[in-house]
């Protein structure tokens, strides 16, 4: 069983690596995005709780997502594995996932994270912000969404260090480099025999899965673009943008603006998936 965490600031390529890792190693790609939409699309439970939190403008609290997590790490196409995108983003959810892991019989392989650019990462949403006329992604937004993933997540960073388990990338660079220096990584993990590079025969690589173009300076990758389209179906894995709803999440102590407008994105988010 492979079992992955990718960490990484909005912008830096997280979406777009965690497909290629995905379809690379023939595991599930699983972003909280996803599983809110899932949740809140099948009526479960846990998704009409989740609804009524973002529904009152509220953030969805650990008590609904990590039994969320927990139920999705248990599905059949995990079995063999999965790579996490945007959790855990707190140290306690990492005790949660922890909790998970041991009542699955397993251990987390790796935590890879991708470190870029801040200034190129604005850069580059701030592009993408315009091409799909996101009027309120402006500079102060993006730098304060990047300022609350980094006070979150650092603390995560340094619990998985503590454990020797996190990887750090450069995020810098094409999409080919950056697949390249994470399956480097994996690779070495997995020993010579595990096939290497995003170029596998065996599996999707950077070129493949994004046509190759993509950089950190680009507006919009092309996995992105595809995913827009309604393409992009790589390997069955599961697909979803760049820009995960739950990325816009604020620490507790934000204030109920802020919340609002989170939880009002991955709302939205999770309305348009099901066609509403």
């Amino acid at each position: 069983m492979t079992a992955i965490i990718l960490l990484g600031p909005p912008g830096a390529g997280k979406g777009t690596q965690a497909s290629i890792i995905a379809c690379k190693l023939g595991i599930p790609a699983i972003s909280t995005g996803e599983i809110f939409r899932a949740n809140i699309a099948e009526q479960t439970e846990l998704g009409i709780l989740a609804q009524s939190y973002m529904d009152r403008g509220e953030l969805v609290p650990d008590s609904v997502i990590n039994p969320m997590v927990h139920a999705r790490l248990k599905a059949p196409d995990a079995a063999e594995g999965f790579l996490l995108d945007g959790y855990p983003r707190t140290v306690e959810q990492a005790h949660a996932l922890r909790d998970t892991l041991a009542d699955l019989g397993t251990e987390l392989d790796v935590v890879i994270e991708l470190q870029a650019d801040e200034d190129q990462v604005v850069h580059r949403m701030l592009k993408r912000a315009t091409e799909q006329h996101r009027s309120d992604d402006t500079e102060p937004v993006i730098r304060h969404r990047l300022a609350v993933y980094h006070t979150q997540t650092e603390p995560v960073a340094t619990y998985y260090v503590d454990q020797d388990l996190l990887e750090a990338v450069d995020a810098n660079g094409s999409v080919e480099e950056v697949s390249e220096r994470i399956f480097a990584i994996l690779d070495s993990l997995n020993g010579a025999g595990s096939g290497s590079g995003a170029d596998s025969a065996d599996g999707a690589g950077a070129d493949e899965v994004t046509g190759g173009q993509a950089t950190l300076d680009d507006p919009r990758d092309p996995w992105f673009e595809a995913h827009q389209n309604g393409e992009g179906e790589c390997c069955g894995a599961e697909e979803f943008p760049e820009d995960d709803p739950a990325e816009a999440s604020e620490p507790a102590s934000s204030s109920s603006s802020d919340q609002g407008g989170a939880a009002a994105s991955a709302n939205a988010d999770a309305s348009v998936s099901e066609g509403r």
